[in-house]
């Protein structure tokens, strides 16, 4: 992955985060913004894997034609924010309305970050794909957890207010990242 990507998961981590603490708890239900959070990136996780593998099985049986730079992604985003539409039907009791917007913009995006680099028509380098993908997601779903526990942390500590809100959140961001970049090229020179 490289720095372009991970930045781009470092912000939908944080819109995440941003819409799990601004939705209110619904009536009669339990509900932190951790657990909001955590199931959130773990739906966005889901359909994120859904959307690359259907488009990888429709890739593999459909010649893409015309202009595959721009097609591919499009109907890369396109399947997968249909199948998150489809995880929010199933799951719309359990989300209010805004981390379901969440879950329906991210998840696309997500998926484009993630696969904006491969050549996405040819087959010969699908086994490296698929594992630069799903190590990615990986990175996206660990960090995830990371951030959410950290900032739950936070609520009880003692921080001073020049560093309150958006500024520790990004501190705890590039902290994460730093302690995730040991893995610079541990396979193919391209998973971190």
């Amino acid at each position: 992955m490289n720095l372009l990507t991970r930045l781009i998961c470092f912000l939908l981590i944080l819109l995440i985060y941003q819409v799990a603490q601004k939705t209110p708890g619904q009536i009669g239900q339990k509900g932190s913004p951790f657990g909001k959070s955590v199931l959130t990136s773990l739906l966005v996780s889901v359909a994120g894997l859904w959307g690359w593998s259907v488009f990888w099985l429709l890739s593999r049986g459909l010649k893409i034609g015309g202009n595959t730079v721009v097609l591919a992604p499009f109907l890369l985003g396109v399947i997968t924010l249909l199948l998150a539409g489809t995880i929010v039907h199933f799951t719309r009791k359990h989300l209010t309305k805004e981390l379901q917007g969440c879950l329906l913009t991210v998840s696309p995006l997500l998926n484009l970050a993630l696969t904006w680099h491969y050549d996405l028509t040819t087959a010969t380098a699908q086994a490296q794909n698929w594992l630069v993908y799903t190590v990615g997601l990986l990175f996206f779903l660990v960090c995830a957890l990371f951030y959410f526990g950290i900032n739950e942390r936070l609520g009880i500590a003692p921080i001073p207010p020049l560093l309150q809100g958006l500024p520790i959140q990004v501190t705890v961001l590039f902290l994460i990242f730093l302690s995730l970049s040991f893995f610079q090229g541990v396979v193919f020179g391209t998973l971190f």
